[in-house]
Parts: structure tokens; C-alpha cells; sequence
């Protein structure tokens, strides 16, 4: 996946994969070495981010190998979806931070 934007700007290593979320516009960048959801505008600008690691929002542990991303665009829950059969629910992700389920 070749990415038009400059990973170092916004702070990841990687994107595996993108998600585009129609209530705001911007995507939601979900990167599998950084360990991290960060939303951009569709020109590239930071917005936020959301760590995927343990301690950090809730996680009890590492989000071993983040792979996907979906969100709901009428709850704004985002779905992850990653190696080793892991699947995480995060509802109102980008309201309040992220809840796991």
C-alpha cells in the first residue's frame, strides 16, 4: 500500500490499513508497528491519536498485530481486527477516547 502522506509528521512507522469515517471526513490510520490509530485529514494533517498498547485506554494488554480497522458510521464504534484471531470493539472511540469491549 503506497501512502501519499509523510509518516513522520504524523508519527507512525507504518499503515496497515485505512479507514475513512464519513461523520467527520478524515481517515483513521491504523498502524501495526506504531501500535496506534491516528486520524488525518484527507490532506494528511493530524488530528488525533489513539494508542493500542497495554495500560493505555483501557487495554489490559498489547494489541499483538493490529491488521484492520472498520468503524460504525452511525455509533462511531471502530472494530480492529488483528493477527492471532484478535478482534476489538472500541464505542464512542472518537467521542471520548477508547473504551475496549
Amino acid at each position: 500500500m503506497e501512502v501519499p502522506w509523510n509518516l513522520e509528521k504524523i508519527d507512525i512507522k507504518d499503515v496497515s490499513d485505512i479507514c475513512w469515517n464519513p461523520r467527520s471526513g478524515n481517515l483513521l490510520l491504523l498502524s501495526h508497528e506504531s501500535h496506534c490509530i491516528v486520524e488525518v485529514t484527507t490532506d494528511g494533517k493530524f488530528v488525533s491519536r489513539l494508542e493500542l498498547r497495554k495500560k493505555r485506554n483501557g487495554l489490559k494488554k498489547d494489541i499483538e498485530k493490529p491488521e484492520g480497522i472498520a468503524i460504525d458510521p452511525e455509533t462511531g464504534t471502530i472494530y480492529i481486527c488483528g493477527e492471532k484471531e484478535e478482534f476489538y470493539i472500541f464505542r464512542d472511540a472518537l467521542k471520548k477516547g477508547i473504551t475496549p469491549e
